[in-house]
C-alpha cells in the first residue's frame, strides 16, 4: 500500500492508523456495506475496500478539503473504488476544528451557528445518493461519533459491525454508545482505545 499526504510525502502506514488497519482487515466482511467516518489519507479505506466483494459498497467520508485531492489519488494509486463523500453527515451545520492537531489527524467537526465551508448531508441522503444500506460503521472521527449516532439512533438496528476509536473523550460519551450497541444486540469483541462490536 502506498499512501501520500497533501504535501506529496509518503505516509508511514505501519505507524499511522496501524491498529485501525488491523481491525478493518480482521473484522470487515466481504459482503459488508461500509460507512467510514474520517477517511483522512485513505490507509484504512484501502484495507476496507480490498476486503469487499463489491468495492462500490463503501463510502469514505471526510470534511477536510485539504486532503480530498490526495485521498482521490491514493484511491487510484491503490486500485480502489470507494466513494468519497466530501463533507460531513450531520443534521446541523458543522465547522472544522483542530486543523493541525496531530498533523491533521486530530481534525474534527463541531456544530456551528456561524458561516462554514463544510457541506452537510443527512444519513438518509447519503444512503439514497449511493443506493446503499450500510451494515458496517468504521469511525475514526475525533469525537464526532456521539453526535452522529445521536442524530441517527435508528442506525443501531441496521448495523452488524461497528469499529471505532475512543478519541476525544471530552466530546463523546463512549459509555452511552457502548450501552446502546449492547442494547441493540451487538457484542463487544475488542475494547481499549479501539472498540469492535458485532452482531453474532
Amino acid at each position: 500500500m502506498e499512501i501520500y499526504n497533501e504535501r506529496g510525502e509518503r505516509v508511514d502506514t505501519e505507524r499511522c492508523e496501524a491498529r485501525e488497519q488491523v481491525h478493518a482487515n480482521l473484522f470487515v466482511e466481504p459482503n459488508d456495506v461500509v460507512l467510514e467516518l474520517g477517511a483522512r489519507y485513505g490507509s484504512v479505506s484501502v484495507v476496507i475496500n480490498r476486503k469487499l466483494v463489491n468495492p462500490l459498497n463503501h463510502v469514505a467520508v471526510d470534511p477536510d478539503s485539504r486532503i480530498w485531492d490526495c485521498l482521490e489519488k491514493n484511491r487510484t494509486l491503490n486500485g480502489c473504488q470507494f466513494h468519497i463523500l466530501k463533507g460531513a453527515i450531520s443534521r446541523v451545520p458543522v465547522k472544522l476544528d483542530g486543523l493541525d492537531h496531530y498533523q491533521g489527524y486530530g481534525t474534527t467537526s463541531v456544530p456551528t451557528t456561524g458561516p462554514t465551508t463544510v457541506r452537510s448531508y443527512t444519513l438518509e441522503e447519503v444512503q439514497e445518493m449511493y443506493g446503499l444500506k450500510f451494515t458496517t460503521l468504521v469511525a475514526d472521527c475525533e469525537g464526532f461519533l456521539g453526535q452522529f449516532l445521536g442524530e441517527n439512533p435508528w442506525l443501531y438496528d441496521q448495523l452488524n459491525t461497528v469499529l471505532y476509536e475512543t478519541d476525544c473523550e471530552d466530546k463523546c460519551d463512549y459509555g452511552r454508545i457502548a450501552k446502546n450497541l449492547k442494547d441493540h444486540g451487538l457484542t463487544n469483541l475488542w475494547y481499549g482505545t479501539h472498540y469492535v462490536w458485532k452482531r453474532v
